[in-house]
C-alpha cells in the first residue's frame, strides 16, 4: 500500500463533549420543581437515573443548565448523560461539557445546552444517567470461602444541583433483600430489595445529608485493572484485535485457605467461576491464552448479531485474587474499513462487550494501520489521552508500520458507541461493498475454468470417483462464494441500491452460466455412462415384464414383486403398468394396495391416500380396474367400521377378493370410482385428524389445501360431494367422523360461495346435491342460492313450438354466458338448459316437507318481486325479456311435474 490519506475514527456520536474546562456561572433562576431519582445498586455499578422537571423562573430565556456531582462520589465518575424532551415532545440527546463555578472551584459542574431556548414560566422534562464505579466498599473487608459478601454505599440523600429543588424523592434498588442497616432521613420505607426515601420538600441548593447503605451483594466484583487492546489493520482484507487483560476480584477478600473440595460441594457464593464476553458477529479464528499456553475452558457461540464467548480462568476468582490472560480473532476488513479515493476511515469501537457490567480501570488502545499511512487523524466520541505515536516493525516491512496509541480511564458498557460521519461512511462503506462484491465474482468466474479442466479430464480418464471428488471441493467452493456475495449484496442493498441491483443482474448471468455447466456434466456422465454401460435398463426390464405378461396373461408372483421394485423408482411406469394390464389377480390386488399406502393388514396407514385419489379415475376406464375400485370401496368401508368399533381386523378373504362383482346397469364405471374415491377421501380426512399434526389449525389447512388440488382433477368435486353422503353406519356417528364431516361440509361451503352461478355445480349428479341438501341445511341454502342465480342468467329466445325446451308460450330459455372465474371448458350445453334447472328445483320440491316448502316460498317470492317490476312498465312485448317472467315458466314447470 503506497503513501496516501487515511482518517482513523472510532466509534460514534458525540454525547460527552471534550473536557476542556471553560470558566461559566449557572442561572439563578431557574428552580426544579420536582426530582425522581432511582439508584441502581444491584450490580458492581452505581447507575443513578434521575428524572426532573425544569422551570424556569426568572425574567429571559434560557439556553443551557449545569449539572453537578457530589463531592463523595466525583473521582467515581465514570459516565454521565443527559436527554431532554424537545417542544416537539422527542427526546435528544444533551451535548455535556465540563466547566468551573468560580463560587464551588470544589465541586465538578457540567454545562448542558439544551438546543431550544426555554421561556419565562415553561418548563422541560430531563432525564440526567450517571454511572459510578468502585461506590460500594466490602464490609467487612474480609471474608471466608463460604460467607456471603456485604457492601456498603454513601452517597446524599438529596439531590445534589446548584437549584432549588421543590419536591424529590429517591428509591435505592439492591441486589438482594438482606439489609443489614440504612440511614432514615423520614420519610422512609423498604419494600423488597427497594428502599423508598421522601417526598421531601423545598429543599435548597447544594443540600447535603448523608446517606448509607449496608447490604448484601454477591454479584461479580469484578474489574479490570489493565487492558490493552492492539487492533491491525492488515493489506489483504484482515483486521486482527488482540487484547490482554489483567482483572482482580475487587470484592471481600478471601480470608483463610481456599478448600477445592468444599467449592466443588457447595460453590462460594462472592465467587466467581465464569464470564461471558460479546465479538463481533463475524469474529473468526477466536483464541484465549494465557503466559502458560491455550487455556481450554472456553465455549464459543455463534449468534445471528453477534458471537459470544465464555471464559473460565484456570481458577475460581475470590476477593483479592487476580487472573492475567489474552485473546483474540480476526474480522474482516470491509466491514470496518471503508475508502473513497486514496482516503480510507476505519471504523471500530474503542473498547467491546467484556462482560456484563465490566468496569476498565485503565485502557491502553493500539491502532497499527498499514505501512505508508499518511495523514492520521483520530476522532474520538470522548475525552481520550493521546500517546505518543510509535512504528510497528514486522515481517516484509522497510519503514514500519504506524501505531496510534490513546488511553483512557473508567470505562463502562456506555462507552461502546457507534461512528460519527453516517454520510461520509455510507459512501465509504458502499465503495469498499462494491470493491469486495467484484473479488467474489471474479473468484466466482475462476471456478468455471477448473470445471471444464474436470470435465476434460473425466470424458477422457473415465475416473467417476476423481471426477466425483474434484466436483464435491468445487460444489463446495462455489456455495461458500454464493453466500459470500449475497452477504454483500445485502449489505449494500442498504447503502446503494443500484449498485446492488447491478450485482443482482451480474449473479443472474452467472446462474445461467452455472445451469449450462450443470448440463456439460449431465452430458458428459451420459458419454461416459453409454460407454461403461453394460446391463438393461428399467425401461427394458419393463418392457419384458409386459411382453411376457401379454403372452401368458399372467405374472407370476415373484416375478411382479420384483417388477414392481423396479417400477416403483419411477412413478410415470408404475402408472403405465397399472393401466395396460386388463386383469388383476389376487396377489396383484394385495400388492397394488400396498403401492397406495393401504396395505390390508394396517387400516391406519394412509400416507399414500393421495396416489390413490390422483390414480382412481384412470383405473375406472377399465372394468377390470373398476372391479378394483368397487373392492377397495368394500374395503375402506368395513376399515372405517372398524375404527368406529375401537378394533383392528383382518380383511383378507379369498373369496371376496376374487369373486366376480357384478355392477347394476345404471352404475357406470365413473360412479364407481367417484364412490370408491369419496370412501377413501373419508377415510383419509378422519385419518389426519387423528394423527396428524397437533397443531389443529395448520392441519386443517393442510387437509383443505389438498380438497382444493382434488377439486381440480377430473370428478374431483363429485368425490367430495359424495364424502358428505355417507351414512352413520359408515362411521359418521363418532365424533372423529362428525369432526371431519364438518370440515369437508366447510369447505364446500367456502368453496362454492365465491362464485354465483358456479357451473361446475351442475355437472355433479342431481340425486348427490339433492341428497346433501336434505342432510345440510346450510348447504340447502348455498344449493338453492346457485339455482336462483343460475335462473337470473336465463335469456328467452323465440321458438317454434315443435322445439325441445320451450314454455307453452312458445318462449325458450338459454343460459347467458358472462365472464366466469371458472373455466366452462367441462360444461355441455346440456348441462345449462332450462330442463335441467328445473330438475334440479324438481328433486329439492319433492324432498322432505321443510326444503320444498322453502324452494316454493323463495320462488313465489322471486315471481312476486318481478311481477311488479312488469306492471310498472307501459310497454309490454311478447318478446321483450324485460316483461317475461321465467319464476312463472319455472312454477308451471314443476306443477305439471307434481301433478303427473
Amino acid at each position: 500500500m503506497n503513501s496516501f490519506s487515511f482518517c482513523l475514527a472510532a466509534l460514534a456520536a458525540l454525547l460527552l463533549a471534550s473536557c476542556v474546562l471553560g470558566k461559566d456561572d449557572f442561572n439563578s433562576g431557574l428552580v426544579i420543581s420536582e426530582v425522581s431519582r432511582k439508584i441502581d445498586l444491584s450490580t458492581q455499578l452505581a447507575k443513578v437515573s434521575t428524572s426532573l422537571t425544569l422551570e424556569n423562573g426568572g425574567d429571559s430565556a434560557v439556553g443551557h443548565f449545569h449539572l453537578a456531582i457530589e463531592p463523595a462520589l466525583v473521582d467515581k465518575l465514570a459516565f454521565v448523560g443527559a436527554m431532554a424532551k424537545t417542544p416537539d415532545d422527542e427526546d435528544s440527546s444533551l451535548t455535556l461539557k465540563q466547566v468551573e463555578i468560580e463560587a464551588h472551584r470544589e465541586t465538578k459542574f457540567f454545562r448542558a445546552d439544551l438546543g431550544f431556548r426555554l421561556k419565562p414560566g415553561d418548563s422541560v422534562e430531563l432525564t440526567v444517567d450517571e454511572v459510578f464505579v468502585h461506590a460500594m466498599t466490602p464490609f467487612p473487608t474480609k471474608i471466608t470461602q463460604s460467607e456471603k459478601q456485604f457492601v456498603l454505599f454513601s452517597s446524599n440523600h438529596y439531590y445534589y444541583t446548584p437549584y432549588t429543588v421543590k419536591k424529590q424523592s429517591a428509591t435505592v434498588s439492591l441486589a438482594t433483600s438482606s439489609v443489614e442497616s440504612h440511614s432514615k432521613l423520614k420519610p422512609t420505607s423498604q419494600s423488597d430489595n427497594d428502599i423508598s426515601y421522601g417526598p421531601y420538600s423545598d429543599v435548597e441548593a447544594f443540600q447535603i445529608s448523608p446517606m448509607r447503605v449496608h447490604f448484601e451483594n454477591n454479584t461479580p466484583f469484578l474489574s479490570v485493572l489493565n487492558m490493552a487492546r492492539t487492533i491491525e489493520v492488515s493489506h489483504w482484507g484482515n483486521v486482527a484485535v488482540e487484547e490482554t487483560f489483567h482483572m482482580k476480584h475487587v470484592g471481600a477478600e478471601l480470608q483463610g485457605p481456599f478448600s477445592r473440595y468444599d467449592y466443588q460441594r457447595t460453590p462460594a457464593p462472592a465467587s466467581i467461576k465464569s464470564f461471558k464476553s460479546v465479538l463481533p458477529a463475524s469474529a473468526s479464528d477466536v483464541y484465549y491464552r494465557d503466559e502458560i499456553g491455550n487455556i481450554s475452558t472456553s465455549n464459543l457461540w455463534s449468534q445471528e448479531d453477534s458471537v459470544e464467548l465464555e471464559l473460565r480462568p484456570r481458577f475460581p476468582l475470590f476477593g483479592g485474587w487476580q487472573t492475567r490472560f489474552y485473546m483474540g480473532y480476526n474480522v474482516p476488513s470491509y466491514e470496518y474499513l471503508y475508502n473513497l479515493g486514496s482516503k480510507y476511515v476505519l471504523k471500530m469501537r474503542v473498547i467491546d462487550h467484556i462482560y456484563d457490567e465490566f468496569v476498565v480501570d485503565n485502557l491502553a488502545l493500539r491502532i497499527i494501520l498499514p505501512e505508508g499511512c499518511t495523514d492520521i487523524q483520530l476522532k474520538a466520541p470522548y475525552e481520550m489521552k493521546e500517546g505518543k505515536r510509535e512504528l510497528h516493525l514486522t515481517y516484509l516491512d522497510t519503514i514500519g508500520r504506524p501505531v496510534v496509541v490513546v488511553h483512557k480511564s473508567n470505562l463502562v458498557e456506555q462507552h461502546i458507541q457507534d461512528f460519527e460521519d453516517e454520510a461520509s461512511e455510507s459512501r465509504m462503506r458502499a465503495a469498499c461493498l462494491i470493491d469486495e462484491g467484484q473479488r467474489l465474482v471474479d473468484r466466482q468466474s475462476g471456478l468455471y475454468s477448473v470445471y471444464s479442466d474436470a470435465i476434460h479430464k473425466y470424458k477422457s480418464s473415465k475416473d467417476a470417483t476423481a471426477f466425483a471428488n474434484a466436483r464435491k471441493k468445487l460444489d463446495g467452493d462455489y456455495r461458500s462464494i454464493s453466500n459470500q456475495i449475497i452477504q454483500v449484496q445485502s449489505s449494500l442493498n442498504k447503502e446503494q441500491p443500484e449498485a446492488a441491483e447491478k450485482l443482482t443482474d451480474l449473479q443472474r448471468k452467472e446462474h445461467e452460466k452455472k445451469q449450462l455447466l450443470d448440463a456439460a456434466i449431465v452430458l458428459a456422465e451420459k458419454v461416459v455412462y453409454h460407454k461403461l454401460q453394460t446391463k438393461p435398463s428399467l425401461a427394458e426390464k419393463l418392457d419384458k415384464y409386459l411382453d411376457n405378461f401379454n403372452k401368458s396373461g399372467q405374472i407370476p408372483f415373484g416375478d411382479l414383486i420384483l417388477s414392481l421394485e423396479v417400477l416403483g423408482k419411477s412413478k410415470s411406469l408404475l402408472r403405465r403398468f397399472l393401466l395396460q394390464n386388463p386383469h388383476l389377480s389376487e396377489s396383484q390386488f394385495h400388492l397394488t394396495l400396498k403401492l397406495y399406502g393401504l396395505p390390508i393388514d394396517e387400516t391406519q396407514n394412509c400416507t399414500n391416500i393421495s396416489d390413490f385419489l390422483n390414480d382412481s379415475f384412470h383405473l375406472s376406464q377399465t372394468r377390470a380396474a373398476v372391479q378394483l375400485l368397487c373392492k377397495m370401496r368394500d374395503r375402506l368401508t368395513e376399515d372405517m367400521r372398524a375404527f368406529q368399533e375401537g378394533t383392528v381386523k383382518k380383511y383378507v378373504s379369498s373369496s371376496s377378493l376374487t369373486s366376480q362383482v357384478e355392477f347394476p346397469s345404471s352404475m357406470t364405471s365413473a360412479d364407481v370410482s367417484i364412490d370408491a374415491a369419496a370412501h377413501c377421501l373419508f377415510k383419509h380426512v378422519q385419518h389426519q385428524l387423528n394423527f396428524g399434526p397437533k397443531d389443529s389449525s395448520k392441519n386443517r389447512k393442510l387437509l383443505c389445501d389438498k380438497l382444493t388440488e382434488l377439486a381440480k382433477q377430473d370428478n374431483g368435486l363429485a368425490s367430495i360431494i359424495s364424502s358428505l353422503v355417507l351414512t352413520p353406519d359408515d362411521c359418521q356417528s363418532t365424533q372423529e367422523a362428525q369432526t371431519a364431516t364438518q370440515l369437508i361440509l366447510n369447505w364446500v361451503l367456502e368453496f362454492f360461495a365465491r362464485c354465483k352461478p358456479d357451473p361446475r355445480l351442475l355437472i355433479i349428479p342431481l340425486h348427490m346435491l339433492s341428497r346433501v341438501a336434505f342432510m345440510y341445511p346450510a348447504f340447502f341454502q348455498l344449493y338453492l342460492s346457485h339455482l336462483l342465480s343460475w335462473a337470473e342468467r336465463m335469456t328467452p329466445y323465440v321458438c317454434s313450438h315443435e322445439e325441445k325446451w320451450c314454455t307453452s308460450r312458445g318462449i325458450q330459455w338459454r343460459y347467458q354466458v358472462h365472464e366466469h372465474s371458472v373455466k366452462l371448458q367441462d360444461i355441455r350445453h346440456e348441462h345449462l338448459t332450462f330442463t335441467n334447472l328445473a330438475d334440479h328445483l324438481r328433486h329439492l320440491v319433492t324432498g322432505p316437507v321443510s326444503i320444498a316448502d322453502a324452494t316454493y316460498s323463495e320462488l313465489q317470492h322471486r315471481f312476486a318481486e318481478r311481477e311488479s317490476v312488469i306492471d310498472s312498465r307501459q310497454c309490454r312485448n311478447a318478446c321483450d325479456s324485460l316483461n317475461l317472467n321465467i319464476w312463472e315458466d319455472l312454477g308451471a314447470f314443476l306443477r305439471q311435474d307434481t301433478n303427473h
